[in-house]
């Protein structure tokens, strides 16, 4: 039974479906068995038949096909169900198989579809009254919790209000309960986490990781421990959660499991201590004073696998308070500075392209092109010990990274300038993200605006290139007024007898009109009053832009500072 074998069984019943019309139908059904057998026949590729899947169109496909079933209603007779039985059941295989399968299937419309089944009271009415409801919404919970591990489909997450619609689940079985629970875990924002309050999560997790030790398949409710350290490890990403963990005695079983010589359990576990020892106030301390801990991971950094080594490395360093490097270039010699980039690996292509432009501009960049996993930990401190400016690239993989984080903490940590470039439509960080960037104006490189001209406003953050060596805390650009510009006497009578309506058509005029309704209340004089603040208290007036006028996008706040330029 080979792989081409199965793709050819693939594509031909994908045509075949493409070419039918109506799907409560038995050839519609055997072509969706057809497909759902390859999952079992040919398990060696399971993540190849689901490339496949995903190559041919068959996520656009699987949504048509349920979308068509849903008019009848799911459960109307034999053939509708049976056929959308087989697409729930091959979109939940698939999923887990392949990550681009799963991805595919977000695009298409699968979150939205299986949250308003879930979202459904007819459904959770009848859940534990029948059985083929309990698998639709058992199903529905599975394929969305595949579909959490591609990040880029938080998106679609956040759109449709999961978190909120699947928190009925919790009150379920023990399976669906743990689902539910591993789903929110995975997909939760941070001003969601509220919701996590008296739900016992945290502490649900952690007692089925204990339960799940105690079978040979390492499994509890058909849940493994990865998959449960995983939801762990991504709650911990939140302060408040960090002290639940420490306090509901979960350093003793993640202890367990760094002993257990299964590397990938071991490599979650170590992500999981490591989320915790960012959390500086209360979690690092009593990490550092765990012995047992420190040790596990002392071990792990010699183990022969290179995820589990340079993992319990970086986390040893982040538990100690990011203190000791062996081996460290940091030292009493003066190092020529350089603009360090740090980004997470999956948007390599845009970043190279920055890169070559601003060494162009003839600035020396530090950037790691191998594999942000494989840059040492002494490579990774000396390059933000000797940068004068460290570029982050903001993405939600970027906040989920460990690699990425203990990169920008130690920036901060190290008082380094630090320019944001935003290189994901429809992302705003937050959390710790969020913190570190705090108010600073950000370089938009989301593809808005044409490349080229981004780069000198990124120039202008940075600085001079002659002043390398200089490391300035000011994230504020020099956007002064010109020497003379706008302080006509004449000029600003004129503009002290404007309405509120002319203030409004000024900003149109100067294609502002998006911040309107923030200049509300601006007529000429206190339009004027505000010009005079940017040359007596520039901080203030920048701080204003940006925190209570709304101007973080630099391209609209250098419109707004040469508009108030040409009055």
């Amino acid at each position: 039974m080979s792989e081409e074998n199965a793709i050819k069984i693939i594509k031909k019943s994908l045509k075949a479906l493409e070419n039918m019309t109506s799907y409560n139908t038995k050839d519609a059904k055997n072509e969706l068995q057809y497909i759902g057998d390859c999952y079992w026949n040919f398990e060696a590729y399971r993540k190849e038949v689901g490339e496949a899947l995903a190559e041919g169109n068959a996520p656009e496909l699987f949504i048509k096909i349920l979308n068509n079933l849903s008019k009848y209603g799911y459960f109307k007779n034999d053939s509708v169900w049976f056929s959308a039985y087989y697409v729930f059941n091959n979109s939940w295989n698939f999923s887990d198989a392949s990550l681009s399968f799963a991805t595919a299937l977000g695009d298409a419309g699968m979150v939205k579809l299986c949250s308003d089944i879930l979202d459904s009271p007819q459904y959770r009415q009848k859940l534990e009254k029948s059985k083929n409801v309990h698998y639709l919404c058992k199903a529905c919970l599975s394929i969305l919790h595949n579909l959490s591990r591609s990040l880029s489909l938080n998106v679609y997450f956040r759109k449709a209000c999961v978190v909120e619609k699947i928190k009925a689940y919790l009150e379920f079985d023990d399976f669906l309960k743990a689902l539910t629970m591993m789903l929110i875990a995975a997909i939760i924002e941070e001003d969601q986490m509220d919701i996590l309050k008296d739900t016992g999560t945290v502490e649900y997790l952690i007692e089925s990781c204990e339960k799940a030790m105690r079978q040979k398949d390492r499994r509890y409710e058909g849940i493994s421990i990865a998959e449960l350290v995983e939801g762990l490890e991504r709650l911990c990403i939140n302060k408040a959660n960090c002290k639940v963990v420490i306090d509901a005695r979960g350093l003793e079983t993640l202890k367990k499991i760094l002993d257990f010589q299964d590397q990938t359990e071991q490599v979650l576990a170590i992500k999981a201590v490591w989320s915790l020892a960012f959390d500086e106030d209360y979690s690092r301390p009593i990490l550092t004073k765990n012995t047992d801990i420190i040790l596990a991971l002392q071990k792990l950094v010699h183990s022969p696998n290179k995820e589990v080594r340079t993992s319990a490395q970086r986390a040893l360093w982040v538990v100690k308070g990011n203190t000791e490097v062996t081996g460290t270039s940091k030292t009493n010699q003066k190092h020529e500075k350089h603009i360090m980039i740090s980004y997470q690996w999956d948007i390599q292509n845009l970043v190279v392209k920055i890169k070559d432009a601003l060494k162009e501009c003839g600035y020396k960049i530090w950037i790691d092109l191998e594999c942000m996993e494989g840059s040492t930990l002494q490579a990774m401190a000396s390059a933000v010990e000797n940068a004068s400016t460290v570029i982050i690239c903001i993405t939600e993989k970027y906040k989920y990274s460990h690699n990425c984080r203990t990169e920008a903490e130690y920036a901060f940590q190290q008082n380094k300038k630090i320019v944001p470039l935003m290189m994901q439509p429809q992302y705003k960080p937050d959390g710790w993200l969020g913190m570190i960037l705090g108010t600073k104006l950000y370089v938009d490189f989301r593809g808005q605006y044409d490349f080229q001209k981004q780069i000198p406003l990124l120039t202008k953050q940075i600085g001079s290139k002659k002043d390398s060596d200089v490391v300035t805390a000011v994230d504020i650009p020099d956007l002064g007024s010109k020497p003379g510009s706008g302080d006509a006497a004449g000029s600003q009578v004129s503009m002290m007898g404007w309405s509120r309506d002319e203030v409004q058509n000024w900003l149109e005029n100067n294609h502002l009109q998006a911040y309107s309704i923030n200049f509300s209340n601006f007529d000429g004089s206190t339009l004027q009053s505000f010009r005079n603040l940017r040359r007596e208290a520039p901080e203030f007036f920048y701080n204003v832009l940006r925190n209570d006028l709304g101007f973080v996008d630099i391209v609209d706040l250098l419109k707004f500072t040469n508009a108030m330029d040409n009055l």
